[in-house]
């Protein structure tokens, strides 16, 4: 499996599902049991800067990991957090 293929066809996958969402639909409740498509996509926001931290180790780059470090130690909260901080983007 090549990780840059899973990525870019998961990101495209993404923006196909939504293509043509009408703006009053982005913030309806209901994609999960409370979350809009909006609080979905702030989701995937949140773990992709996860990701991009993860991966800079994997390949030896130092920085800081401030996204996975949250996730780490705010794990039962770090889901429906990072969803309501993007809530307004």
């Amino acid at each position: 499996m090549n990780a840059v293929d899973v990525l870019t066809y998961g990101h495209q996958t993404v923006l196909d599902s939504v293509e043509g969402l009408a703006e009053a639909n982005w913030n309806t409740p209901g994609v999960t049991t409370a979350w809009s498509v909006k609080d979905v996509i702030g989701h995937f926001a949140a773990f992709e800067q996860v990701l991009v931290e993860v991966l800079a180790g994997i390949v030896g780059e130092k920085g800081s990991t401030p996204h996975l470090d949250k996730m780490q130690n705010e794990y039962a909260t770090f889901n429906d957090s990072e969803a309501a901080a993007r809530k307004g983007k």
